[in-house]
């Protein structure tokens, strides 16, 4: 396998101005509120998610109350597939094509060693973007049931927007740029409505949580307990 751009630059030449970065901080509003934090364990409420099993199937969704200056978060865990699919389902989410596609993508991860090239290399082997790509476009793009606004992502090291920042308008990001690994505080959506998957290691291993998104603001990592805790997402 062969090399082809180096890690700095490897998401750039998909789309005009894929990564830029920026010290733009807008949108601080929601510091103010307050927040309210709620756990569903297989859609029946829980405490928290303290005693199950790393392997909880998480998904996230946020709701503004206006009138009460509150930000209320649902995390909703699933101890099975079957579960997690079926809420997706219900509420219109595109979990069970998530999972369609993160299974595709760690098979050819794995049978073409990417890792491991990844690791001794620092760059992505030849042909690995185009793959990805067209495996997202495939199942995401191209099932039009999927409807997506989101644009991108304003990653910051600091919450509330606070600290370095940079703008992502790729799909995938199976690897972070130097420095920024674990090193994600709080993040904000480019768009008004979609859903990204968070993963704690690199090429979308060790599931965080997925996440609705609802609004252009600012969403701190700690919220969800995943501070300091990103290596890879995909939006959808």
């Amino acid at each position: 396998m062969t090399a082809i751009l180096t890690l700095s630059i490897i998401f750039v030449g998909c789309e005009k101005q894929e990564l830029t970065k920026t010290t733009d901080v807008e949108d601080l509003d929601l510091s103010t509120y307050e927040h309210e934090v709620f756990f569903f364990i297989d859609n029946i409420q829980a405490t928290d998610f303290d005693g199950y099993p790393d392997g909880l199937m998480i998904v996230v969704r946020d709701i503004l109350d206006k009138e009460n200056e509150t930000i209320i978060t649902e995390n909703y865990g699933f101890t099975s597939e079957e579960g997690y699919v079926n809420f997706g389902i219900e509420n219109n989410y595109p979990l069970k094509e998530e999972l369609d596609y993160v299974k595709q993508m760690r098979t050819y991860i794995v049978e073409n060693g990417v890792e491991e090239y990844y690791e001794n290399n620092g760059e992505l082997p030849e042909g690995y973007i185009e793959f990805e790509e067209n495996l997202h476009e495939a199942i995401f793009t191209e099932n039009k049931n999927i409807p997506s606004l989101l644009l991108g992502l304003l990653l910051a090291e600091k919450k509330w927007g606070f600290g370095g920042h940079w703008i992502a308008f790729v799909k995938t990001w199976p690897v972070m740029l130097p420095g920024w690994d674990n090193d994600v505080s709080s993040y904000k959506p480019i768009g008004l409505a979609g859903v990204v998957s968070f993963y704690g290691r690199t090429f979308y291993r060790d599931r965080l949580f997925t996440k609705v998104q609802w609004a252009e603001k600012w969403y701190n990592m700690s919220w969800y307990n995943c501070d300091n805790a990103l290596s890879s997402w995909f939006r959808i």
